[in-house]
């Protein structure tokens, strides 16, 4: 655990883990009350997307990380990394955007 990297994966997949067992007791577990489900919603919804953007944001470093360490400057290789980043961005503030957007009844 030597760089940002490391540190936001393993923040990632710790969150990521805690947020499926309230998941799990919160919604699927027979005793929850539906108060607590209604009350525990828009914060599983908070740490899900906490959660996506912190894992975009480990990939982003990863790929940041390799491309420096592989000094790979603008060669092909690099700028297969520099779009696979942007493309991640764009994803991310697609789903970001399609999250906090009011929703039209169909």
């Amino acid at each position: 655990m030597t760089s940002l990297h490391s540190w936001l994966g393993m923040i990632t997949i710790c969150l990521f883990g805690l947020q499926w067992l309230l998941g799990f007791f919160s919604f699927v577990f027979p005793g929850a009350e539906m108060s607590a489900r209604g009350s525990y919603r828009p914060w599983h919804v908070f740490g899900g997307l906490a959660i996506f953007f912190l894992a975009i944001s480990a990939a982003q470093t990863g790929l940041l990380e390799t491309s420096i360490f592989l000094e790979l400057g603008l060669s092909q290789e690099g700028l297969i990394v520099n779009f696979t980043a942007l493309l991640l961005f764009l994803f991310a503030v697609g789903v970001g955007l399609s999250s906090v957007l009011p929703r039209g009844r169909y």
